[in-house]
C-alpha cells in the first residue's frame, strides 16, 4: 500500500518538528557523546559555528544548497587513523538513523492517526532526509517501541524537509508546506504544527494554520494532549 492510499480517509494533518520536539539528538551524536573520541572537540566546535543563527554554510546546508559532502570537506580535517570525509559521512548517516525519539510524544501521535496524517516537518539536512526515506521504505508498522528514528519511522506518513524544498519553515510556510498540502487536497487551515521555535509557530499561524509551541525539554505531554484534543474536536466540526 502506498502512502497516498494509506492516508486517503484522513482530512487533517499534524505536522511535527524533529529536533527539539521528537528528538534531542543531533548530528554525529555518537562522536559528540564520547569525551574520548579523537575529533570530538574539533567536530563540536565546527558544528557550533555552522549552525549558529545567520551562518551562511549552515543556512545553505539546511536549504539543500550545500550537500553534506561539501560541508564535511569544508571542515579541513587532517585524516588520522581513517577519520576522513568518508568516515564522517558514514557516521552522520548511521547517527541519523539512531537518533532517539520521544516515546511519549510518539504514542500520542499514534492515537491521532485515525483522524489525521502524521508528517515530520523539519528544517534539516540532506542526510537526514535520505536516511529517513531509506529506512521508511523497509519499515514495519510502528509497534509502539519508538526508541530511535529507525524504530519510529513506521509511525509517520511522510516527511517534509527544508533541504528538499529549498526553504525553511519560518521563511515561507506556503512554499514549505504548500506542495504537500496541495498533493493531498488539504489547506493549511486543516493543519496543525507542533514546533519548539516561536518564529516557526508565528509564521504558520499567520498563514492560516494552527501552531502549538511545544518543547520536549520544558513542556508536558499532558498539556500537549489537551491542546491537540481541543484542536481535533474543533477542526472536525
Amino acid at each position: 500500500m502506498n502512502t497516498a492510499d494509506r492516508m486517503a480517509p484522513r482530512r487533517r494533518v499534524v505536522f511535527v518538528d524533529w529536533w527539539g520536539v521528537l528528538s534531542r539528538d543531533f548530528y554525529w551524536q555518537s562522536i559528540c557523546a564520547d569525551p574520548h573520541h579523537q575529533i570530538r572537540d574539533q567536530l563540536m566546535q565546527y558544528i557550533g559555528e555552522i549552525l549558529t543563527p545567520n551562518s551562511i554554510p549552515g543556512d545553505e546546508w539546511m536549504r539543500g544548497i550545500r550537500s553534506s559532502q561539501q560541508v564535511i570537506a569544508a571542515m579541513n580535517l587532517t585524516p588520522t587513523n581513517g577519520l576522513d570525509g568518508k568516515f564522517l559521512l558514514d557516521r552522520l548517516i548511521k547517527d541519523c538513523a539512531a537518533m532517539s525519539v520521544n516515546t511519549e510524544l510518539a504514542a500520542l501521535l499514534a492515537e491521532l492517526r485515525a483522524h489525521a496524517f502524521i508528517v515530520v516537518a523539519t528544517d534539516n539536512i540532506d542526510c537526514f532526509a535520505d536516511t529517513f526515506r531509506h529506512v521508511q521504505r523497509t519499515a514495519a508498522p510502528w509497534s509502539g517501541a519508538a526508541a530511535t528514528l529507525t524504530d519510529a519511522v513506521g509511525l509517520f506518513d511522510d516527511l517534509i524537509c527544508s533541504s528538499d524544498v529549498g526553504v525553511c519553515k519560518k521563511d515561507d510556510p506556503n512554499r514549505f508546506f504548500g506542495g504537500w498540502l496541495d498533493a493531498h487536497g488539504l489547506t493549511i487551515a486543516e493543519a496543525t504544527l507542533i514546533d519548539d521555535k516561536t518564529a516557526n509557530c508565528d509564521a504558520f499561524d499567520l498563514n492560516g494554520g494552527t501552531a502549538v509551541r511545544w518543547d520536549a525539554n520544558r513542556d508536558s505531554i499532558a498539556e500537549l494532549r489537551h491542546t491537540l484534543a481541543r484542536w481535533m474536536t474543533h477542526s472536525l466540526k
